[in-house]
């Protein structure tokens, strides 16, 4: 019997899988991990295949973090991709029907379909998510289940979050989304206005609920990626000119050391600290890296350019500035504060925990030296801002 083309890459592609689930070196090792080195191996079926058992064995993981694997959904031209991509979609889909109250199933479902450029069949799932995330963090908005059935058009946000990066964003998320007025979106850091911008207004819309017009309720995104995005300011501000804007900064020293080794922990970075500084230094210096990309440890620590267009698309009062050493410190002061910016009442935090916590101790010379680095543009925020700055931001 002969076999079509993609029976025959397949075969092919799973023998090089069993192969390489039962070396010695990577016996033991997660399936997503394979998935990436065969991706690196340039065996894209192979990781496809190895990326959908290792969904298979955890339908409850939310795997959107392994972007590079999904990205390969987005080069259909590659052969055997699109079977696999329709292969991948059949998978989700009885995933999410096995569980049907799981948002991550359904999350990795609309996150597989948007992928391949299917859009309209993906907000469904988005929709879906957002259900269940409410009928199982927020139990307290159950009243609001028989709205959400009813109502097909989805409420548009009422805060963004822009950032920065690795500065305590993760936290404020999960504060707010506790709210008993706020109403969480499907997932946290929908990139939108940065990075996904080309799949439609629409397709944003569909991570927030609707909300009765009562006005009693508001939802919002934290996307850590649009502080620095050079177009994302005036594409939020072209569609939501009155949207209130929220920038968390941390002391740019522990920043960049702890954006350093988040990269380690995505598998994105091999170098040693100092290396790393020096390539991105040179970088800044030849003005060669792209700020857009967020892989500049050093850009991303520099707070006053991306401010700065924030400032000139939006209304002054209209952007409230947290830093995060006040709301690691004081955590309900801070979340009181940001209540009355956007005009709702304040509320008591059950328990204050940094949710994405990373403490690093550097080779002391090179705190030394990114201190150096970092404190003329410390004064240029300070002159900015027009006020005081924490003494741990400027000081760590």
């Amino acid at each position: 019997m002969k076999l079509s083309p993609f029976l025959y890459r397949l075969r092919g592609n799973l023998s090089l899988l069993y192969h390489q689930l039962t070396s010695p070196k990577t016996s033991g090792q997660p399936l997503d991990e394979i998935a990436l080195q065969l991706l690196q191996q340039q065996n894209q079926e192979a990781a496809l295949a190895a990326f959908s058992r290792a969904i298979q064995a955890q339908p409850s993981q939310d795997w959107l973090s392994r972007f590079q694997l999904w990205a390969i959904l987005e080069q259909p031209h590659q052969p055997g991709v699109a079977a696999w991509g329709e292969r991948l979609v059949d998978i989700l889909e009885t995933l999410a029907q096995q569980h049907p109250q799981e948002r991550t199933c359904a999350l990795n479902l609309a996150e597989a379909l948007t992928r391949l450029g299917q859009f309209e069949a993906a907000r469904p799932w988005y929709r879906r998510a957002v259900e269940n995330r409410l009928a199982c963090d927020r139990p307290d908005l159950a009243h609001l289940q028989p709205h959400l059935q009813l109502t097909s058009t989805p409420s548009s946000p009422q805060f963004t979050i822009i950032g920065v990066m690795k500065g305590g964003t993760t936290s404020l998320y999960h504060y707010l989304s506790h709210h008993p007025q706020i109403v969480p979106s499907a997932r946290k850091e929908i990139d939108f206005w940065s990075w996904r911008y080309q799949r439609g207004l629409d397709w944003y819309l569909a991570h927030f609920a609707p909300l009765p017009d009562s006005g009693t309720y508001i939802s919002g995104d934290a996307s850590p990626t649009y502080f620095s995005h050079q177009k994302a300011p005036q594409r939020l501000a072209q569609t939501y000119p009155h949207m209130k804007i929220v920038a968390v900064l941390r002391n740019p020293v522990d920043r960049t050391i702890s954006h350093y080794h988040h990269a380690c922990r995505e598998g994105v970075e091999q170098r040693s600290l100092g290396d790393a500084l020096r390539s991105h230094r040179q970088q800044l210096d030849t003005n060669s890296h792209d700020p857009n990309k967020l892989n500049n440890y050093l850009a991303s620590s520099l707070y006053v350019p991306p401010l700065t267009r924030w400032f000139s698309c939006f209304p002054r009062q209209q952007i409230h500035i947290i830093f995060s050493e006040t709301l690691f410190q004081q955590p309900q002061a801070t979340l009181d504060r940001l209540c009355e910016f956007l005009d709702i009442p304040g509320y008591s935090l059950p328990s204050a925990s940094n949710r994405n916590p990373g403490q690093y101790q550097p080779d002391p010379e090179i705190r030394q030296d990114l201190q150096a680095f970092f404190q003329p543009h410390t004064r240029q925020l300070q002159e900015l801002l027009q006020t005081p700055l924490p003494d741990e931001h400027i000081n760590p």
